[in-house]
């Protein structure tokens, strides 16, 4: 009876089949924080901080911004992130907890769990 579970098999080079998506995500974040903009071009132009008009120049703008200065305000906020989380180490350890349950508790099955 086949289980649907198998190894990893070799990939030329001596490389496995989940080292490549190491080498996918590393080259991802790379081509994600390369499209990051200067941070004194978040900050340099006094003219952009106008009051808008109305509305629906409010919104387009605040649009345009978003996406333009995305990755730069993913990074604000990953760092407040991390920075919270050293600074409550309760919130830190109850944050890591389930994943590394998860991790001794599901990973090093060979079968798959059986339902009752």
């Amino acid at each position: 009876m086949s289980t649907g579970y198998s190894t990893l098999t070799s990939v030329s080079g001596g490389e496995t089949v989940g080292g490549g998506v190491f080498v996918r995500a590393k080259s991802r974040m790379q081509s994600i924080f390369a499209t990051r903009r200067p941070w004194r071009e978040l900050f340099s132009h006094p003219a952009s901080y106008s009051i808008p008009q109305g509305f629906s120049e409010f919104t387009s703008r605040l649009k345009r911004n978003l996406n333009y200065f995305r990755v730069n305000y993913a990074m604000i906020i990953l760092f407040i992130l991390f920075i919270s989380l050293l600074w409550h180490p309760i919130s830190l350890i109850v944050f890591v907890t389930p994943p590394c349950l998860r991790d001794t508790v599901y990973v090093p099955r060979n079968q798959p769990h059986k339902q009752r």
